[in-house]
């Protein structure tokens, strides 16, 4: 509408099972050994990615289940042992611990190249925060107490796609939290869709936070639709049927589920189309109307859609698109209309940090 594998820690290509680099007092730091993926900050479109990474007290990205070990990283040549006094995972939104590790006094201590084992991570998705403290113990017998340090953890389901490859952070931290405890990409689906529908505002299709549309795609400005720029205070999230279904791929692919795209009942260009009644997210209560084109997520030809539930029906979520969707959505076409999905396989939304041309 209009209006993983994981790979050795000196390799170059893959994902790091390196995680949770941080420098500490005496050129220590602590690492775990684990599946991660890179992460970026969604700020600039230079040097965005965070960096270094994986690094303890930096936000990191890892795939759910993952088998957990910490080691110690240090220069410090005097350093020969060391060990893990305490680690303890909870979940942002509730401070729910989900497991903790506690090893007091120095008792137990290994050689500076032993990995620690630790408990794995759960095995569904979640925004939750690491917290590790440790110790070392120097060739003189000193013993040194290093301060706890935390780091954002993402858990995902699977490497994350484009658009968001690598993920973003503020997405994540969207994504992760609406779809926690899903175990599979359909549960996450459900929950993500079910999550920008509860939370968004449908504008009623006036402007979008989008340039450059065609029938082949257009240019999501994602940082600008998280931040609300065209509203002082934010709405978040608000726009129109672009920036809902735009926002359905980038929360879809972030966490590493369905191979999703956007499309558009019809040509950008063509006669659009008179609604069934819908009750658009947000507060405008149930309505009729018409639009030039509706947009729309789509995997295959199931349709996920936030933007507005269908009276008598509910959300859009995995409807097939031609034979269920449709006649649900559509009243029926303006003259020398016609249902024709554009473009035929959907597109990926070139997201950007830039702002938009409004």
């Amino acid at each position: 509408m209009r209006h993983r594998s994981a790979v050795p820690l000196l390799a170059t290509l893959g994902f790091s099972t390196l995680a949770g680099l941080a420098s500490v007092p005496a050129r220590a730091a602590i690492g775990w050994v684990g599946t991660t993926f890179p992460l970026r900050r969604g700020v600039s479109e230079f040097s965005d990615l965070i960096s270094p990474y994986p690094r303890l007290g930096k936000p990191v990205c890892f795939q759910m289940g993952t088998a957990l070990s910490a080691r110690l990283i240090t220069s410090d040549t005097s350093v020969t042992r060391w060990k893990i006094t305490d680690a303890k995972l909870t979940r942002r939104a509730t401070g729910e611990v989900l497991w903790q590790v506690s090893n007091p006094g120095t008792a137990g201590t290994v050689t500076r190249a032993t990995l620690w084992p630790l408990p794995a991570l759960p095995s569904w998705i979640d925004h939750c925060t690491l917290t590790i403290k440790h110790l070392t113990r120097r060739r003189d017998g000193t013993t040194q107490w290093h301060a706890a340090q935390s780091s954002e953890v993402f858990l995902v389901l699977d490497a994350p796609k484009p658009p968001q490859s690598p993920a973003w952070t503020p997405v994540l931290r969207h994504a992760c939290s609406w779809a926690a405890g899903a175990t599979t990409a359909e549960e996450a689906a459900v929950r993500l869709t079910e999550g920008l529908y509860a939370r968004g505002t449908y504008n009623g299709g006036y402007w979008a936070y989008t340039s450059s549309s065609s029938d082949s795609g257009e240019t999501f400005h994602l940082r600008d639709f998280l931040l609300d720029r065209r509203n002082l205070p934010s709405r978040f999230p608000y726009g129109q049927c672009n920036d809902f279904a735009d926002f359905l791929v980038c929360l879809h692919t972030a966490v590493g589920g369905f191979n999703i795209y956007a499309q558009r009942s019809n040509s950008y260009w063509s006669p659009g189309f008179y609604f069934n009644t819908l009750d658009p997210a947000g507060s405008l209560g149930p309505t009729t109307g018409g639009w030039n084109y509706h947009q729309f997520g789509i995997v295959g030809t199931a349709v996920w859609d936030s933007a507005a539930a269908i009276v008598g029906y509910g959300l859009p979520q995995g409807w097939e698109r031609d034979t269920t969707y449709k006649p649900r959505l559509v009243n029926r076409y303006f003259s020398g209309g016609a249902w024709t999905p554009t473009p035929a396989s959907g597109f990926l939304p070139r997201v950007t940090t830039d702002p938009g041309p409004y």
